[in-house]
């Protein structure tokens, strides 16, 4: 898929979001979100309300790579923070 050659690493990514290119909030939704998904679902949770807590984790990240605020520490993927930010929703 052409996505996943643009897309070939979070820094890759999250340039691409903070430039606010539509097909990396595509992509993000597309191929980070699933964790979350299966997460609220597994702890009772229904589709709508995952879907829900998918889309406040992408504008939350997208907020703080847009305030500059965010820094993604040496080691860990986009993926778990934003699993990590999911969670915390959830709870």
């Amino acid at each position: 898929m052409k996505d996943e050659q643009i897309y070939k690493s979070d820094e890759y990514l999250i340039s691409a979001l903070k430039q606010r290119d539509r097909n990396a909030f595509k992509f993000l939704y597309k191929n980070y979100t699933g964790p979350i998904k299966h997460f609220v679902k597994t702890n009772g949770g229904q589709d709508v309300d995952a879907e829900e807590i998918e889309l406040n984790v992408i504008v939350l990240l997208y907020e703080k790579i847009a305030s500059g605020n965010f820094v993604l520490n040496e080691g860990t993927k986009l993926s778990t923070y934003m699993f990590a930010v999911g969670k915390n929703i959830n709870f």
